[in-house]
């Protein structure tokens, strides 16, 4: 729970009246003005204040963010422009500002604003990875972008020039190596890109302390012409300490990199909208990495199986050869055995405490 200073309430400590946001939107309201009417603002200008006003989650509303939102996308037409690096990290840092705001004030993911967070998310940041891709040269150094919330790495390489370096954005996000599942096929001399994607996985995390883990993996790998290559690789992602392997990936020994196999599991889409309507449960779902599930290793589906068939087993025995067997019956026929027959009434006893049980 929060100390709020005078004038401010729990639980998020807002602030009582509507001034700040009856401020904020008048200073949009002229900001929209100059840019849009009379051209006195430069993109970057105009971006460094709807950034600033983004900032401080406690003290912005709904109607503020989505003014901001709509400014940035029509006021501003973020679809038809190309950011330089200083435009991208503005985008990137107002996206991680609305985040913010959407996870302390709807962490159970209810309002309108949060559900179309989803859609804003994924085309800012195909934006940002675009227009950083298009000033590339093939194997430069890769731009890298951290935020609170998120991490980014945009870069062009060559088939094998990728897989000769490690990828980390921050401490809380894990680190990749590539790895060619073919190596004799690879093409030195064809160029792809790569665009690693670290996210919170906690965003909507309820819980009264939130850690930020950035263990929620993006990654494409595509050819010039756009097509996913993502599944001509592997990948070893060293995890931060405590956390476990990616769903569809697997570690064989303790504090070892996880090995995935199937990268295009990681779609940034899907994980996008998993993590936001599904991180206050504290995990994500991916349905299409259950065909990665190496099941013959696991102990827990060999137990599960041999539950099952010893189950149908006993079945079968019962309804086909023991259906008309009375065991009082079988007690007072004589038996010239007395051992065998107390044997007899032993196994059955037990077995018939195993079927109820």
């Amino acid at each position: 729970m929060c100390n709020c200073t005078e004038n401010y309430v729990p639980p998020y400590c807002l602030h009582e009246d509507n001034s700040i946001e009856e401020l904020k939107l008048k200073i949009l309201s002229k900001l929209n003005d100059t840019y849009k009417v009379m051209g006195n603002l430069s993109n970057n200008e105009f971006l460094e204040i709807l950034k600033d006003l983004s900032a401080n989650p406690s003290t912005n509303r709904n109607k503020t963010l989505e003014t901001i939102r709509d400014m940035l996308n029509y006021t501003f037409n973020l679809e038809e422009k190309t950011l330089d690096d200083r435009q991208s990290k503005s985008v990137a840092e107002i996206l991680d500002n609305m985040i913010a705001y959407s996870t302390l004030t709807d962490c159970e993911f209810q309002t309108e604003f949060s559900q179309r967070l989803i859609e804003q998310a994924s085309a800012y940041l195909a934006k940002i990875t675009q227009s950083t891709m298009d000033d590339k040269m093939t194997n430069e150094e890769a731009t890298t972008l951290t935020t609170i919330n998120f991490d980014l790495i945009v870069g062009k390489f060559t088939e094998c020039s990728i897989t000769e370096q490690e990828f980390k954005t921050s401490s809380n996000a894990p680190s990749i190596v590539f790895q060619n599942k073919d190596k004799n096929s690879a093409n030195c001399s064809k160029e792809v890109t790569l665009s690693y994607y670290a996210i919170n996985s906690n965003i909507f995390d309820c819980s009264q302390q939130k850690n930020v883990s950035k263990t929620a993996l993006g990654i494409e790998i595509k050819d010039k012409d756009g097509n996913n290559l993502a599944d001509d690789f592997n990948a070893n992602v060293l995890m931060p300490p405590g956390t476990s392997c990616p769903t569809g990936c697997v570690r064989t020994i303790h504090s070892q990199p996880c090995l995935c196999e199937r990268l295009s599991v990681f779609d940034v889409r899907s994980k996008l909208t998993n993590i936001f309507r599904n991180s206050n449960l504290n995990k994500i779902l991916n349905f299409n990495a259950l065909q990665d599930w190496k099941f013959w290793e696991s102990a827990a589906f060999w137990g599960i199986f041999f539950l099952i068939s010893w189950y149908l087993l006993t079945l079968i025995i019962i309804c086909k050869w023991m259906s008309k067997y009375s065991l009082l019956q079988t007690m007072k026929t004589p038996y010239r055995d007395v051992n065998l027959r107390s044997l007899t009434i032993l196994f059955l006893v037990s077995l018939e405490r195993v079927i109820i049980s």
